[in-house]
């Protein structure tokens, strides 16, 4: 279905659910604007819908067009190029026994099962972020005499890091997914909160010396972490 709103053009994919019980909206990044529809809803309730939600939709619309411009649609399939601290690997996908192996720029997947593919390269990200982050925060924790009680790998959804009150330092696993220099900010970051539990000016001048172009690494992550994901 074609619906113009103010002038523009927008394609609405129209589904019935039969345990949908009202008609819904969805707009999703790569997959556009769908309407939601009970099985015995009549077919003018979509567009009667999608106008009344007009001001709504299209205020996402433009969000989701400059998201889409940095949010990577994988499919993962074999020849997808995939980030690692700054490199790129290719993406070979097999039928066989489940395994992930890295070889030099080449990442192989091994399933049978496709679906699969995603979860297996998140666990395998999260198994390299263990060793490789916390060799980088004891790193730095030691270069700068910063005492911690321990290092944990997050897999929170919209926090980067964080330092708890006891000293345990906690980093995302999806800055393996960034280049070093932004994980090295979040770690430098994070090591700052253990003198400074606020941000005051004198948080931001520890993180400088740790960092020195921690403003850099900043607007990086502010404007492409959504990037960061698999």
């Amino acid at each position: 279905m074609q619906i113009v709103l103010d002038g523009k053009h927008i394609a609405v994919e129209v589904r019935r659910s039969g345990r949908a019980r009202w008609a819904r909206l969805e707009v999703h990044l790569h997959r556009g604007v769908r309407v939601v529809l009970p099985h015995l809803a009549p077919a003018s309730d979509a567009e009667k819908l999608v106008r009344s939600k007009s001001r709504w939709l299209l205020r996402h619309l433009v969000r989701l067009e400059r998201l889409a411009k940095i949010v990577p649609d994988r499919h993962f399939i074999s020849g997808e190029r995939l980030p690692y601290l700054g490199e790129e690997l290719t993406l070979e996908v097999a039928t066989g026994p489940a395994g992930v192996e890295r070889g030099g720029g080449t990442l192989r997947v091994s399933t049978r099962h496709p679906k699969s593919v995603r979860a297996m390269l998140e666990k395998w990200y999260f198994d390299q972020a263990v060793p490789a982050i916390s060799c980088r925060v004891a790193e730095m924790a030691g270069l700068h005499d910063i005492p911690i009680r321990g290092i944990r790998i997050s897999r929170a959804k919209t926090r980067w890091g964080s330092c708890s009150s006891t000293g345990w330092i906690n980093i995302n696993w999806r800055l393996m997914l960034a280049p070093p220099a932004i994980l090295d900010y979040l770690i430098a970051h994070e090591l700052s909160h253990v003198g400074h539990r606020d941000h005051s000016a004198s948080f931001w001048a520890r993180v400088a010396e740790l960092h020195p172009t921690y403003a850099d690494a900043e607007r990086w992550l502010k404007r492409y972490g959504v990037s960061l994901v698999l």
